[in-house]
């Protein structure tokens, strides 16, 4: 299950992961992605991933990788559309979440709360809407108030503020690198093979982790496709209209490569 919490300037999660039966999970996924720099990647992936951003979950393990690997580029949108809709079949379908255009601070949601100005997600968001208006008027803070309230939440929390300079500061907030992308990647062809197996009467037992989620469904409704591909082109078509304005950065550091995944 999960906590996250958006305001005009920063964000915030939790990190809990339960199992099928909501028993506490360690999963080797993070609930959150940043991408700091756009320029680490190669020229293609660029175009790809689009801008520099931080996008926060909730829901199932199974949509969440599929949707990482779809940023990032190991995923097109024809593959990525076919992948989440076998996990819907299989019974993996709720997910949440909303991509934060750095340069901007503009979010863009999917199946998410809104109230009072926020964004939020998962089996503690409205606790953490309700502790930020109520008392904490900070993201962190309610995030940690709702985990105190939602046993399906729990620290650490991770925190990222960005200020009207184009400046952050962040904690618990990894960016994302050549490990992460690997990581993701082989777990996008573990579940995405192992889906396959199972439309052919294998066992979807050998996914380590499909059926794991951050929210129940409820907090998380079941995942729209076509809206997330719609909000996907929606924060490319703005990244277009900022490019002119951003300045790459020049780095003699090895770009970061990714594998699309050949299927």
């Amino acid at each position: 299950m999960t906590t996250f919490l958006v305001d005009s300037q920063s964000g915030a999660c939790d990190s809990l992961w339960t199992d099928k039966y909501d028993i506490p999970a360690i999963v080797d996924l993070d609930k959150y992605l940043f991408i700091e720099e756009l320029d680490e990647f190669e020229t293609p992936i660029q175009e790809k991933i689009g801008h520099e951003k931080i996008i926060f979950y909730s829901g199932c393990y199974d949509q969440i990788v599929l949707h990482q690997a779809l940023t990032v580029g190991i995923l097109n949108e024809a593959q990525y559309s076919i992948q989440a809709q076998n996990a819907v079949a299989l019974g993996n379908s709720a997910f949440s979440y909303v991509e934060i255009i750095l340069q901007t601070w503009e979010p863009y949601p999917v199946n998410c709360l809104h109230a009072h100005g926020l964004i939020a997600g998962g089996s503690g968001g409205n606790h953490a809407i309700h502790a930020y208006v109520e008392t904490t008027y900070n993201t962190k803070l309610a995030v940690e108030e709702a985990c105190k309230l939602d046993p399906k939440s729990s620290e650490p929390v991770t925190y990222f503020h960005h200020n009207a300079s184009g400046n952050y500061t962040s904690e618990n907030c990894d960016k994302i690198g050549v490990q992460n992308i690997n990581n993701i990647y082989s777990k996008a062809e573990e579940l995405i093979l192992s889906m396959q197996s199972g439309e052919r009467g294998g066992l979807m037992d050998k996914v380590k982790y499909s059926g794991y989620t951050t929210a129940p469904s409820p907090e998380a409704p079941p995942i729209n496709i076509s809206q997330v591909l719609e909000q996907h082109h929606m924060a490319k078509m703005r990244t277009k209209q900022l490019r002119v304005r951003r300045n790459p950065k020049t780095s003699s550091k090895e770009k970061i490569v990714v594998k699309p995944l050949a299927l």
